[in-house]
C-alpha cells in the first residue's frame, strides 16, 4: 500500500467558501450576525468534488491519502475562538463526510480552532470530537535527513513507524528521511509483487 501523507481538501464544494465568505463579512458589519450553518451540500456533491483527488491517487499509484482541510483557508487570525471554531466544524465536518463516503481512499485528519487570543486548551473538544482514539509515540531529535537504511534511523523513529505500520494494518514500503527524492529509504518496492 502506498500512502500520500499529505493531502488537503483544495476542491470542498463551494458552499463551504460561501459559508466563509458570509462569516468574514459578517464580522466587518457591527449588525451582522455571522452563519451558524453551512448550505447543504449533498453525498453526491461530495463525491463530485473529490473526483481530482482520486484521479491524483490513480494517477501517482497511491492507494490512499491522509486527508486535511485546506491549509490555507484555515486563517485562524480572522475573528475570535468562536469563529474559529465555527469554521473548524464545518471544515472538519466534510473532511469526515468524504473519508466515510471514500474509506478505502482517505483517512481524515483535523483541523483545530486556533485563534491567536486564546489558549490552546481551546482546541481540545474539537481535537477529541475528531480523534476517538489518541496514541503517544515518542519522539526524536536527531536528524533523519540522508539516512540511507532502516537501521540508520534513530530508534525512537523505528518505533514510531512500527506503530504507524500496526495501526495502518500495512508495512511501510517508503521512507522519506528528507525532502529530495534520493532521501528515501525503500524497504519493498511498492509496485513489485
Amino acid at each position: 500500500m502506498v500512502i500520500d501523507c499529505h493531502g488537503h481538501y483544495t476542491t470542498a464544494p463551494k458552499q463551504l467558501q460561501a459559508f466563509r465568505d458570509e462569516q468574514i463579512a459578517a464580522l466587518k458589519s457591527p449588525a451582522g450576525a455571522p452563519p451558524k450553518v453551512l448550505a447543504s451540500i449533498t453525498d453526491d456533491q461530495l463525491r463530485e468534488s473529490v473526483q481530482p483527488q482520486l484521479k491524483f491517487q490513480n494517477d501517482r499509484g497511491t492507494d490512499l491519502t491522509i486527508f486535511s482541510p485546506r491549509a490555507s483557508a484555515m486563517a485562524h487570525h480572522i475573528g475570535d475562538a468562536t469563529t474559529s471554531l465555527d469554521w473548524t466544524r464545518h471544515c472538519n465536518d466534510l473532511i469526515h463526510r468524504v473519508c466515510t463516503l471514500f474509506p478505502d481512499n482517505f483517512v481524515g485528519v483535523c483541523q483545530l480552532p486556533q485563534t491567536p487570543s486564546a489558549p490552546l486548551a481551546n482546541c481540545v473538544e474539537e481535537l477529541e470530537r475528531c480523534v476517538p482514539v489518541y496514541d503517544e509515540v515518542a519522539g526524536w531529535q536527531e536528524s533523519t535527513v540522508g539516512v540511507k537504511t532502516y537501521e540508520g534511523l534513530p530508534k525512537a523513529a523505528r518505533k514510531y513507524l512500527r506503530r504507524i505500520e500496526e495501526l495502518c494494518s500495512v508495512p511501510a514500503d517508503i521512507i522519506s528521511t528528507g525532502p529530495d527524492r534520493d532521501e528515501t529509504i525503500v524497504m519493498r518496492h511498492p509496485y513489485e509483487g
